[in-house]
């Protein structure tokens, strides 16, 4: 009887650290899977943004599923990171989800006006929703890219298209300095984690 008590409240306790796990949000369920940190600054590399030696890039992975269980639109403009010591919000450096045979594709990227770079397009329908999760007294940190050439360089803030999503992991990239030891990562107006990233 013990033993089948225990058993009880084993299922349970891990039911409990699921659902913590899990959020409802915007029509899909999130499922944190892990955080990882790579501290090498040759792979902080997204796009054309390379990172120095003073930055890390931390990569948090989500298992997300449409709650219609049918492929619905993602929008991942709405992740960011916070920094609570510098009062910063950070926008993703990229953002991509598995497609066939595990392969991880990027939701692609976009530019507020147009430009003429085959990397980057120009979608004035698909709005960049991080702007509206401003956070008041925090700082938003957006990488600036390269959406020109080497001879004619024009930097610009890129944001991310949306995709259909029925069931996918979702990879999601940020660049941060190096002395950056915590950070809570949103989507929207929910905090995802509050998590060490040293």
């Amino acid at each position: 009887m013990k033993h089948f008590i225990l058993a009880i409240c084993l299922l349970v306790s891990l039911a409990q650290v699921q659902a913590q796990r899990e959020k409802k949000i915007d029509g899909f369920i999130m499922e944190l899977k892990k955080v990882k940190v790579n501290p090498k600054p040759l792979q902080a590399v997204s796009y054309n943004l390379h990172a120095s030696d003073s930055f890390k890039k931390v990569m948090v992975r989500l298992r997300v599923k449409s709650l219609t269980e049918k492929p619905e639109t993602f929008d991942p403009n709405k992740f960011f990171a916070v920094d609570e010591v510098a009062k910063k919000r950070i926008r993703p450096s990229d953002a991509r989800y598995n497609h066939i045979l595990h392969e991880y594709l990027s939701f692609g990227f976009l530019a507020p006006s147009e430009v003429e770079n085959p990397m980057v397009g120009y979608d004035p329908s698909i709005k960049d929703t991080f702007s509206d999760y401003f956070m008041e007294g925090y700082t938003d940190v957006e990488h600036k890219v390269n959406v020109g050439s080497l001879d004619e360089p024009e930097k610009s803030i890129i944001y991310f298209k949306t995709q259909p999503v029925k069931s996918n992991l979702i990879d999601v990239y940020f660049v941060v300095k190096k002395q950056v030891g915590q950070l809570k990562f949103y989507y929207g107006d929910t905090v995802l984690l509050d998590a060490k990233i040293k």
